[in-house]
Order: structure tokens, then sequence, then C-alpha cells
């Protein structure tokens, strides 16, 4: 009876483990079973020659965009936050009446992903021409933005994108205003945008004939100008205040009247 007991323990022990080897025999025949445990991932990592407007539309706020026109461009801004990118590859920008983004070099950076790379830090502003009939009656641009961003600490996000709204402004956000210069083909442009927002009025009236007088004129000439200008200055009343106290300086020395012709001239 002993024995019989000692059997059937023993037959339900190899059983049991049998039974636990081929459970885990599907797992153990793969590669890598178990999820890493560090690393950047992407929950998909696309080679970016398929239409990055197909892989889903999953917006993350860390990055926060802007975007603004001034009638013939349409300008879209990034702020990243501090130890996150964007890559530069992956920007595209649709709309109606709206060109190719124009995009500036970007820094270059070791993917583990996509290799050597151009990413932006910090901000980065880009432009697209536009047709102004796309514009509408309120003076708003609607436009479709896609991007693709990572983190250094091992957060990286699929491609995502972000419908905007374009507002017609003057001068861009000045958050923004130094990105304009490394957008090619955009100095021009920039530098005439800040001329019609600020315009310098030129001289006009008195002021300005009298200052083409004076560069045209010889030094003589000029020389006798200021003096009759000076003479002049003697008959307003900004000369006033200085009357009392000529007179004190000229009544309390006792000078003669051609010391005191002197003083008062």
């Amino acid at each position: 009876m002993r024995n019989y007991r000692f059997n059937t323990a023993l037959y339900n022990a190899v059983f049991c483990l049998l039974l636990m080897a081929v459970l885990a025999m599907p797992a153990l025949s793969q590669e890598n079973f178990l999820p890493p445990t560090s690393g950047p991932s992407f929950l998909s990592v696309g080679s970016g020659d398929d239409s990055i407007f197909e892989s889903g539309s999953h917006i993350d706020a860390r990055f926060e965009t802007t975007a603004w026109h001034d009638g013939r461009q349409v300008y879209v801004g990034f702020s990243i936050p501090d130890q996150h990118y964007l890559y530069r590859q992956h920007f595209a920008i649709e709309g109606d009446g709206v060109g190719p983004l124009r995009i500036p070099e970007g820094i270059v950076h070791q993917d583990e992903f996509f290799g050597n790379v151009a990413i932006f830090r910090e901000s980065v502003v880009m432009a697209a021409s536009l047709d102004e009939s796309s514009i509408s009656e309120g003076g708003s641009v609607r436009v479709r933005v896609a991007y693709r961003g990572c983190s250094d600490f091992g957060v990286c996000y699929p491609p995502s994108d972000a419908t905007l709204v374009a507002e017609a402004r003057a001068l861009p956000p000045s958050d923004f205003y130094i990105g304009l210069a490394g957008i090619p083909g955009e100095k021009d442009d920039a530098t005439v945008t800040v001329a019609s927002a600020a315009p310098v009025s030129p001289l006009s009236g008195s002021n300005g004939g009298f200052q083409a007088l004076l560069q045209d004129a010889s030094i003589p000439l000029v020389m006798l100008m200021f003096f009759v200008a000076g003479l002049g200055l003697t008959f307003t009343p900004c000369v006033l205040p200085m009357v009392p106290i000529m007179s004190a300086l000229i009544v309390g020395q006792h000078p003669t009247r051609g010391r005191a012709f002197a003083l008062s001239s």
C-alpha cells in the first residue's frame, strides 16, 4: 500500500513537470519573449516612404504648434520642451493653395531608428507658399501639419498631425522671430516684412528743405547760416531766463557801457 501511494505521487509529479514544459515551449521558442526594459521604442516605425498622413492622428500635447500667414506665405512654429526633439524628415504640410514646406537645416543627430538625421530642439519655424485665393473671408487659412518627435530619456512617439488655423499677422510671434532667418530663401522676405511693419517716413517740410540746403551748400555758407540762426534765437522766449542773470552780472560788477554791451551780446 505504501509503495502504491509513493508511485502515484511520483507519477503526478512527473506529469506536472511534463505539462509545464509543454506549456513553456511556445514562449521559449521565441528569440525575445520578454518586452525590452530600456531604450526608445516607437508604436510605429515607418521608413518615411509612405504617406505621412496615413499613420494616424495621434496628437502629442508636448509639442505646441502655432501657425500664421502674411498673405503670401503660411508659417508654422513648434515649441519643443527640454530633452525632446523633432525629426526634420517627418515634417509635412497640406492645405488648399499651400505649397511644399521650406524647413531649416537642423542639427545632425545619430538616431537608433533612422540613422544619421537632422533634428530640432527648443523651437523651429518653417514656411510654405500660399495662394491668396485660398484665404477665407475672415482672413484665416486652415492647414494640416505632420511631425514626429522623441525624447532623450527613452520615450518616443508615433507620427502625429495637427490641424491649425493660421491667422493673418504683420509680424511673427516673438518666440519665432529669430527662427525666420533659418528658413531657406526667407532672409529677404523677413527684411521686407520688418521694413513694411515699421516704415520710416522721410523728412518733409521745412526740416527736409533745410537739410537739403545744408548738404548742397559750401562751408562758408553753412557758417553764415548758423550765425544767422543763432542770432535769430536771441529773440525767442528761450533766452528770457537769461535776462535777469545777465543783468545781475552787469550791475554787480559796475562795468562800463562797452563792457555791458559786450556781455549782453
